[in-house]
């Protein structure tokens, strides 16, 4: 009898663990998005989409309102929950579906005025661009519509339905790129702590600079001494990892070219992830329109790519467009601040913030000074009420650019356009079929009237106020150069003579150098050149710096150990040509090195709060000088031995550290063992959920030092966070079909679809799909059993 009630009680779990994993299976295809068939839609005439065999739409319409339709449509199928996702960002509405833990993220997200600014952009609209965001907006919402009882896992998961989309959600996507990629208020909070805690020799060498060799895309000063009672802050959550974010474009004229035309290429380095911050399309209107490239998903139109007549890139000039402001309350008056010797009443928003399973919603009120949004302060006495200015709180214009790029046939016309990219602050390279190669630097970039923005700095003085911006006319533009090719990698792109200041935080020339190597060294470019550029991870940070760094391993009067002369031969030996190669031990040795002598530098005499802000802030600059200078530096002098102490404490730290994780041999020590890239979901903490959404990791080539750029935080080496989620390569002689790209994952968010994860290994070996302008082509070139075909038909 105990025998039967066992192998029943055992029947009864298999029959539930059945049930459950085919529940799981049923629920965890919702969403996934219907590739071939028709439906009925609001559209004026028959609109196909046809997927390519990596799922990638070519949407056909006959004019601009089906067309905007059918790419909001398509972008919700793969998309959706990506889309909402990133609205609420901007919102501050992440905790109505995460809970309290996200409630001052809200806070502050909600603070910086991204949404209030895109409902002022929506005032301003033409009545063209606000039809395209309409219909676009209509496509979105006809597939929330039909697909509610339908929507994939995560909204399942969530367990919340999303609103319908609007034209305010498609203007709010670019100000949170903005927030990614155009600010320094860690460096004005860093810079003000260091002053405040540090001597004031070590807070000065300190201060961002650029390196005298470092390369300009166009061919000294005082901190303020107002702030030494600021205050320490170092708990705004910005989610901002500045060592890591860059970019690469350059374009060659015909003259250095095998077709006597130019090719342009571009990689953006931005957060890596499951799925790809990129959508890739492509748009047709038979004999009027031809678009291919990416787009933010929420975002009509392609930002970067070509339309058969030009092509262009972008990369992120990286101006201080951001500046803190130190407001002096009243005394005894709330919202009054004062301002040049009166007190002015502050703009109050009374904002309410729901949060998940909460019975009430949480109240917050928002004040806005002259200055910008109250950021932090007012509830903690004992610190300085800070108040921030952004060029994106400011009306913006950058989808009329855009859509404008779509039209363009020549370099005025896009140059027109660019008039309209206010924010973030972008490097435009271009070319076109007839031959011309151009770059133009666009967006707000602040006139201050006093100081560089370095430093927080009085709220109540008239000198501190910005002036206007930058007139376009006079950001920095290059057309046809006599070297044949223009190249920016976020490094310096204005001499020393240029009238305006645009930031002190160029990013380190090192990529940029190697670009330049490269396109000067070659002759008959060609689209192969020009992948192989992308992946290029020759090191020549490690080349400027080894060769200083070994002569004082090899003269030290340190004992090596038997471990440490074998590591310090496989870096000798790696020096003669540093490549981040991911089988080879001379980068692990190296970048391991690199951190051990920034850890015992800086961390022991600043604390360990402040060095961890000063990782996050691009320290490269500055340390290097410091390391090559011949001069004392007065971080050195603390070391009885000087720098030499410190690079040999640093080699001896590196080796134990390599030998503890990666065994006893050092030619084991491989580059690929540590430095990997997860592919992560944001719903990848969740138990078991999480494993089944990331992709990863896979050991990487590179470093943030190589053009084939694989960034890992300082603060939290090795593993990959940013790089290039796509890549782009364009040959003006034919761009039906000589253009070609590459993105990690794929274009659908949906883990089952096919098409989720299917372009990483192409990615991760350098390999390039062929972009096809017109569906004709694509079908041409593509096996019919793998095209797929969905109809809009007029209702």
């Amino acid at each position: 009898m105990k025998v039967k009630w066992k192998w029943i009680i055992i029947f009864a779990v298999l029959i539930l663990l059945i049930a459950a994993g085919t529940t799981l299976a049923v629920l965890s295809r919702r969403g996934l998005p219907e590739m071939e068939g028709e439906k009925k839609a609001p559209v004026n005439s028959e609109i196909v989409v046809y997927r390519d065999s990596f799922g990638i739409p070519y949407i056909k319409a006959d004019n601009l309102d089906d067309l905007f339709f059918a790419q909001g449509y398509t972008q919700a199928q793969n998309r959706l929950w990506q889309m909402d996702l990133n609205r609420r960002a901007t919102a501050g509405r992440l905790s109505e579906i995460f809970g309290e833990e996200f409630l001052e993220t809200d806070y502050f997200l909600r603070s910086l005025l991204m949404s209030h600014a895109a409902e002022q952009a929506v005032e301003k609209l033409n009545p063209e661009t606000r039809g395209v965001l309409e219909q676009f907006s209509a496509g979105v919402n006809f597939y929330i519509d039909n697909h509610l009882d339908n929507l994939s896992f995560e909204f399942l998961i969530l367990d919340y339905t999303p609103e319908p989309w609007s034209v305010e959600d498609s203007l709010s996507i670019g100000k949170l790129m903005a927030w990614d990629l155009g600010g320094n208020m860690e460096t004005e909070l860093f810079l003000a702590a260091a002053i405040r805690l540090l001597p004031e020799d070590k807070a000065l060498e300190l201060f961002p600079t650029y390196p005298e060799y470092g390369p300009t895309v166009i061919t000294g000063q005082q901190p303020n001494s107002i702030l030494s009672t600021l205050q320490i802050i170092t708990d705004i959550k910005t989610g901002r990892p500045s060592q890591e974010i860059g970019s690469n474009n350059w374009v060659v004229s015909g003259a250095l070219t095998a077709s006597g035309k130019p090719l342009l290429a571009n990689d953006m380095h931005l957060g890596m992830g499951m799925p790809s911050i990129w959508y890739q399309t492509r748009l047709e209107i038979p004999e009027m329109l031809t678009l291919s490239g990416v787009i933010f998903p929420g975002v009509p139109g392609i930002i970067v790519g070509t339309n058969g007549h030009i092509a262009w890139g972008v990369t992120n000039v990286g101006p201080d467009v951001q500046d803190l402001y130190i407001e002096r309350p009243h005394p005894e008056e709330d919202y009054l601040f004062e301002y040049d010797g009166q007190w002015e009443k502050a703009k109050v928003l009374d904002e309410e913030f729901h949060v998940r399973d909460w019975d009430e919603p949480a109240n917050k009120e928002i004040i806005i000074t002259r200055n910008g949004p109250i950021i932090s302060g007012l509830e903690h006495p004992e610190e300085d009420t800070l108040s921030l200015r952004w060029t994106a709180q400011d009306h913006t214009e950058e989808i009329e650019a855009i859509l404008r790029f779509a039209h363009a046939r020549d370099w005025e016309a896009f140059r027109r356009a660019l008039e309209h990219f206010h924010v973030p602050a972008q490097s435009f390279v271009f070319a076109d079929r007839e031959g011309t190669i151009a770059y133009k630097a666009s967006g707000m970039i602040p006139i201050r009237r006093a100081g560089k923005g370095l430093f927080p700095v009085p709220g109540w003085d008239p000198s501190f106020q910005w002036e206007g911006f930058i007139p376009f006319e006079e950001l920095p533009e290059i057309i046809n150069p006599e070297s044949g090719y223009i190249a920016t990698a976020n490094h310096k792109i204005v001499p020393e003579d240029y009238p305006y200041f645009i930031t002190t935080e160029w990013a380190p020339p090192y990529r940029a150098m190697a670009i330049i190597q490269e396109l000067e060294s070659q002759s008959g470019l060609d689209v192969q050149s020009m992948k192989d550029l992308q992946y290029n991870v020759n090191n020549l940070h490690a080349e400027k710096l080894l060769p200083v760094l070994i002569q004082k391993l090899e003269n030290s009067s340190q004992q090596w150990t038997e471990k440490e002369s074998a590591a310090l031969e496989l870096l000798s030996s790696w020096s003669e040509q540093p490549v981040d190669n991911r089988d080879e031990a001379g980068p692990s040795i190296y970048h391991k090195l690199y951190l051990k002598m920034l850890e015992i530098t800086f961390q022991e005499n600043m604390g360990d709060k402040l060095y961890q802000q000063f990782l996050k802030i691009s320290p490269t600059n500055t340390f290097d000088r410091m390391l090559l200078s011949e001069e004392k530096t007065a971080w050195f002098e603390d070391f009885s031995g000087g720098k030499q102490e410190v690079v040999d404490r640093a080699f001896s730290k590196a080796v134990s550290w390599l030998e503890n994780r990666l065994g006893s041999d050092p030619e084991t020590w491989t580059w690929g063992s540590l430095h990997k890239i997860p592919l992560d979901h944001n719903l990848d903490q969740i138990p078991l959920i999480g494993d089944y959404l990331n992709d990863g990791p896979f050991p990487l080539d590179g470093s943030h030092n190589t053009v084939a750029a694989a960034s890992y935080p300082f603060h939290r080496p090795f593993y990959v966070t940013h790089s290039a989620p796509w890549r782009f390569v364009a040959d003006l002689d034919n761009l039906h079909s000589n253009v070609w790209e590459n993105m990690a994952g794929g274009v659908c968010e949906h883990p089952l679809s096919p098409h989720y994860r299917d372009q990483t290994p192409l990615w991760l070996e350098g390999d390039y799909l062929p972009v096809y302008l017109e569906s004709s082509e694509m079908k041409k070139n593509t096996p019919g059993d793998e095209i797929q075909e969905y109809r809009f038909i007029p209702n």
